[in-house]
C-alpha cells in the first residue's frame, strides 16, 4: 500500500517506496481506486524514496511542469554519504549522457568534449545534519536542495567532489560498497524529505514533508549506537 501525504481535489502527494518506477505508480494508484487519471509531476529514481507530486489532471499538470521547468518548487532530500564533508557547499557543473557508457552520465565543470546528447547545467546545495563513524570510516548524513532535476544529480554531484552515496550502485567506489555492504544498506541511501509548491488552484504555497523511510532510519539508528 503507497502511503499518501496529501491529496485535494487536483493534487496528490505520496511517499515512494524504493523499488517501484514512477511510471508505475500510475498504475498502482488506479488499482487501489485512489484516481481515475493521475500524471507524475517529476520523477524519483527507482531506489530514491520519498515525496513524489503527481496532477490529477493535464491542466495541473502542466502548471506543476511549468513550475518546476522555472525552478520555482524547493526540493529537499537527506543523503548518507562516505566521507568528513564540510558543513555546508554548493556543488555546480554540466551533465551528460556517458559517450563511453561507463556509467549513465558525467559531470564537468565546463561543458565540452564528446558527449551523447547535450550538456546540462546543474546546480545542488547541501548542508550537514550529522556525522558518523564506522571503524574509523567518517560518514556524513546531509541535507541536499537542488535548484535543478537532473537524472541522477545529486548521486552524481555527491560522488564527484568525493562522497560517494552509500548504497548507490553505480556512482560508487569500493570502500563506499563494501561499507554498504557491512552496515545492511540495499540501495542508495537518498529520501526526498521536502517539497514546495505555489497551488494555482487555491493560490497558496503548498509545504510537504516525508521522513527518513523505516530502513533508512534504521540504519541511522544502528551507526548513532556505535561508539567513535
Amino acid at each position: 500500500m503507497i502511503k499518501i501525504i496529501y491529496q485535494d481535489q487536483d493534487i496528490l502527494a505520496l511517499s515512494k517506496p524504493a523499488g517501484i518506477e514512477t511510471c508505475d505508480i500510475a498504475n498502482d494508484l488506479k488499482k487501489q481506486k485512489i484516481a481515475n487519471q493521475i500524471f507524475p509531476a517529476h520523477r524519483l529514481d527507482k531506489n530514491t524514496s520519498g515525496i513524489l507530486l503527481l496532477a490529477k489532471n493535464e491542466k495541473v499538470l502542466k502548471a506543476l511542469q511549468a513550475q518546476f521547468k522555472t525552478r520555482k518548487i524547493i526540493k529537499k532530500y537527506q543523503a548518507l554519504v562516505i566521507g568528513n564533508t564540510p558543513e555546508k557547499g554548493i556543488i555546480e557543473g554540466y551533465l551528460a549522457r556517458d559517450p563511453q557508457r561507463k556509467k549513465p552520465f558525467i559531470f564537468s565543470n565546463i561543458p565540452v568534449g564528446q558527449n551523447r546528447g547535450k550538456w546540462r547545467w546543474s546546480k545542488s546545495e547541501y548542508k550537514k545534519i550529522r556525522s558518523y563513524n564506522f571503524q574509523k570510516n567518517p560518514l556524513s548524513l546531509l541535507e541536499v536542495k537542488i535548484a535543478t532535476g537532473r537524472t541522477h544529480q545529486i548521486r552524481i554531484h555527491l560522488s564527484n567532489i568525493g562522497f560517494p552515496i552509500l548504497g548507490d550502485p553505480v556512482y560508487n567506489t569500493k570502500l563506499s560498497k563494501k561499507i554498504s555492504r557491512q552496515i545492511g544498506l540495499h540501495r542508495q541511501f537518498l529520501h526526498s524529505v521536502y517539497l514546495g509548491f505555489t497551488h494555482l488552484a487555491i493560490e497558496q504555497t503548498i509545504s510537504i514533508k516525508d521522513p527518513l523511510s523505516d530502513d533508512l532510519r534504521k540504519i541511522l539508528h544502528y551507526l548513532a549506537s556505535l561508539k567513535f
